[in-house]
């Protein structure tokens, strides 16, 4: 792993033997398979989006999980629904998220925005200043 993608977590839940992950792009997200439930339910928490795989020809069961690109933030699940998470985008107004596998977006700095038509915002970049005749000393919410 070291060297491949910079791990969220501070230590790696207990996994089965044969763990595969498959490495990406920077803030593309990174693959974890062939995962027990528990371990699954605690990617699924930390802004992975996991899925329950059915055994098939030379694949066993078990979850995958993948984390939410930049950009987005998972549904934090609520156990035995996990597998039903999903990465939504941050909203446009005040929000962007720079980093994959993210719980929660980011908030732009006061007096900036997310416009609509750069939503989802993937850098502190995409927040651009609020028009004029706006209050630009506080948090621009979900106002885009």
């Amino acid at each position: 792993i070291q060297g491949c993608i910079h791990v969220q977590l501070e230590t790696f839940p207990q996994v089965h033997r044969n763990l595969t992950m498959r490495c990406v792009r920077k803030g593309r997200g990174v693959t974890v398979s062939h995962l027990n439930e528990r371990t699954a339910f605690c990617l699924a928490k930390s802004g992975f989006v996991c899925k329950q795989i059915t055994a098939q020809r030379y694949i066993r069961s078990g979850f995958s999980c993948t984390e939410c690109s930049a950009g987005k933030n998972a549904t934090v699940p609520i156990y035995h629904h996990f597998n039903e998470s999903f990465c939504k985008d941050c909203p446009a107004g005040g929000w962007y998220q720079d980093e994959a596998g993210q719980k929660y977006c980011k908030k732009c700095v006061n007096g900036t925005f997310v416009p609509p038509t750069k939503n989802p915002g993937t850098s502190p970049g995409d927040c651009i200043v609020c028009p004029t005749g706006t209050n630009t000393e506080i948090h621009a919410g979900y106002r885009a």
